[in-house]
């Protein structure tokens, strides 16, 4: 299969710039992106299930052809200061589209001047329009993080961030709901959910609490940055079916990557399955955001003993949270030549990515926004909670019967 043909079934998946607009959105500001009005018509339309139900200003910079070719940065600072609405907004914030980087606009040097005009924060993010979502979100994680975040006590009770629950990673209202209860029944009030339904008072408060959850890749930068700048323990946790007390750190919270495989081990070898046991003979690929992925597979492997779960992502996988055969695809060839050459009983991810699997296998459909868009945004499968996991068990049962049948 050609590698190259990244897109022979899959859609384009949700770009920098949805991500940026996805951290961004709740915070009560002027998000503008530097591009003609296709782009935004994109993160609007089919990246950003809170556009119809709870509106921001997000609006199009209307970059034309003109502009483009003789370098027009000067109508930025002449247009944005008369948006209606602007005075009212907390931030301004510049996105680049695909053909604003490509010449080099310089966003930076713009926001810095329309700061100093407008007394108004303003921020500028280079994004391409030409990497995934999870880098946009990420980069405006970290500046929120090192703009805002103040060195304060820590608070008396037991208090966590939840870092990175965006839309764009299967993240609703009522999934977010459902994390926030889990991680206060551990004992931890949250302070911020830095993502979605948060503000910046929020973000200067931040170093208050005693350990951040991450629960996506794309806010992996911003949980050691505040690690090395505030002290603050981070882990990766995410309570995917029947969860138990301690699911948030078996260990209690070591914040050092290092240590995350000896406690996704130790909550293993705590829960009611054990990776050592006998192997079940299913084999079960988990593509899907790396966090969440993992997390779905401690699940899987707490329940059905010995299951060889492998993890893998179009989008960022963090070394450090890989286990031995975790794999990161580039292009949607690689991702079919993966399943055949190892031959899964059991795939699970978002259902477009079953179009693309040129071979029969069992499949479990769990929507991702961020590459179905609004095909399922509005009738979910559960990511998080403990019916998460339900389909599949179902799924790897029916796999291991057929197995058993055939010997």
């Amino acid at each position: 299969m050609d590698r190259l043909h990244y897109f022979d079934v899959l859609p384009a998946f949700a770009p920098d710039y949805s991500g940026a607009v996805s951290v961004l959105y709740d915070l009560q500001g002027t998000i503008v992106v530097n591009g003609a009005s296709g782009c935004l018509a994109n993160c609007a339309g089919y990246d950003e299930p809170r556009y119809f139900e709870k509106t921001s200003l997000v609006l199009s910079s209307g970059l034309r052809d003109v502009r483009v070719i003789f370098g027009d940065e000067e109508f930025l600072e002449e247009t944005l200061p008369l948006i209606e609405g602007l005075q009212g907004s907390r931030y301004l914030a510049l996105l680049a589209s695909p053909a604003a980087a490509i010449v080099g606009t310089d966003h930076k040097a713009v926001a810095a001047a329309l700061e100093d005009r407008l007394s108004l924060p303003c921020f500028a993010f280079e994004t391409t329009g030409m990497s995934a979502y999870d880098r946009g979100a990420s980069m405006v994680m970290m500046e929120l993080c090192k703009r805002y975040a103040k060195p304060v006590p820590r608070s008396v009770a037991p208090s966590a961030n939840i870092l990175g629950a965006i839309p764009l990673d299967l993240w609703g209202p009522d999934q977010l709901a459902v994390l926030r209860e889990n991680v206060e029944r551990e004992g931890y009030r949250v302070i911020c959910t830095l993502g979605m339904d948060y503000s910046f008072e929020d973000v200067e408060r931040i170093a208050e609490a005693h350990v951040n959850v991450v629960v996506s890749v794309a806010a992996l930068a911003s949980a050691r940055w505040l690690e090395q700048a505030f002290g603050t323990p981070w882990t990766c946790a995410l309570p995917v079916g029947p969860c138990r007390a301690g699911w948030m750190a078996p260990d209690g919270f070591q914040a050092s990557s290092d240590s995350w495989k000896a406690q996704f081990s130790a909550k293993l070898l705590g829960g009611i399955g054990n990776p050592c046991a006998t192997a079940c003979g299913v084999k079960v690929l988990i593509v899907g955001q790396q966090v969440w992925a993992n997390a779905f597979r401690a699940g899987l492997m707490r329940e059905v003993s010995g299951v060889d779960c492998t993890v893998a992502s179009f989008f960022g996988m963090d070394d450090e949270l890989m286990l031995e055969g975790d794999r990161s695809f580039s292009s949607e060839g690689e991702f079919c030549e993966h399943v055949v050459d190892r031959g899964y009983d059991v795939v699970i991810g978002d259902p477009l990515f079953h179009e693309a699997i040129p071979c029969k296998v069992a499949y479990v459909g769990v929507p991702h926004v961020a590459v179905s868009s609004r095909l399922y945004w509005t009738n979910p499968a559960p990511a998080v909670g403990p019916d998460a996991l339900s389909a599949a068990l179902a799924t790897i049962g029916h796999a291991m019967a057929r197995k058993k049948a055939s010997r």
